[in-house]
């Protein structure tokens, strides 16, 4: 293959080869494997919207497939979600934003998600770069560490978030803790600046009855909606909707009363 590229005049990196990087000099080799030790996940999507890179990593917070590499952006995002990419890339390509931050916290998980508006020394949009981690740890941190300790800090990270075993003498108790009941509440105050995220901590069956008010509320469902939920007021979800915000408070409150009474 060597000998077939350089009769058409291509010249081929030899493993010994060192590329000018910006702050020093590497190999081919050495920039895969520090790309491969990066405590981060990073997908870069270029200016043309087109998937370029991703860290493989064995410690990756969501897979990626080799597939993705080459295609549109849009096209390797559920159809209910690429809004959202394409809001970001928009912002990004305009100037009039530069870093979007979103954060998952799920029991015992804690992970955090930046997107960079990647610039050029002109100033010149290139892309998109994702850095993604998972921050469960670093947030456990207190005090300072300044000696070296080779400890099994990621056993002992397990350990701590294993299950507690229930009570085996108060059955009923462990129910209640994983289903708390809905009968002693009431449909509390829903304005157009309203979270509804706190909706949904206080009503975990709204999440999913929210489709029943729209079919665009499907997105909820889908693992961005945990990105994307901690920002989302009821004003911005009217927006995307189409419906006003009125009558989408008025159903978001039919769907609570129905959850508060037990209706199915």
């Amino acid at each position: 293959m060597a000998a077939l590229l350089a009769k058409y005049g291509h010249k081929t990196a030899s493993p010994q080869q060192t590329f000018d990087v910006s702050t020093g000099n590497l190999t081919l080799d050495q920039i895969n494997l520090i790309y491969r030790h990066l405590p981060v996940d990073i997908t870069y999507v270029d200016e043309n919207e087109i998937v370029r890179f991703y860290s493989d990593t064995k410690h990756r917070v969501f897979p990626r497939s080799k597939n993705v590499i080459g295609r549109q952006v849009q096209n390797c995002h559920p159809r209910t979600s690429v809004f959202v990419v394409m809001e970001i890339i928009e912002k990004f390509r305009s100037g009039e934003q530069s870093k979007a931050e979103f954060w998952i916290n799920k029991p015992g998980q804690f992970i955090y998600i930046i997107y960079v508006a990647v610039r050029d020394a002109e100033g010149k949009f290139r892309g998109v770069l994702e850095m993604m981690q998972d921050c469960t740890k670093i947030r456990e941190m207190q005090g300072s560490r300044t000696l070296l300790n080779w400890e099994n800090s990621v056993e002992r990270l397990h350990q701590s978030q294993e299950p507690e075993a229930p009570d085996a003498q108060n059955p009923a108790a462990e129910s209640a803790a994983a289903a708390p009941s809905e009968g002693a509440k009431t449909v509390p105050e829903i304005t157009a600046e309203t979270y509804l995220k706190d909706l949904i901590k206080d009503f975990p069956a709204l999440k999913e009855r929210m489709a029943r008010i729209s079919p665009k509320f499907k997105l909820l469902q889908t693992p961005l909606a945990r990105v994307m939920l901690p920002h989302v007021k009821i004003a911005d979800i009217s927006a995307r909707s189409g419906m006003e915000v009125s009558t989408l408070i008025a159903a978001i409150k039919e769907q609570i009363e129905g959850i508060i009474a037990g209706k199915p």
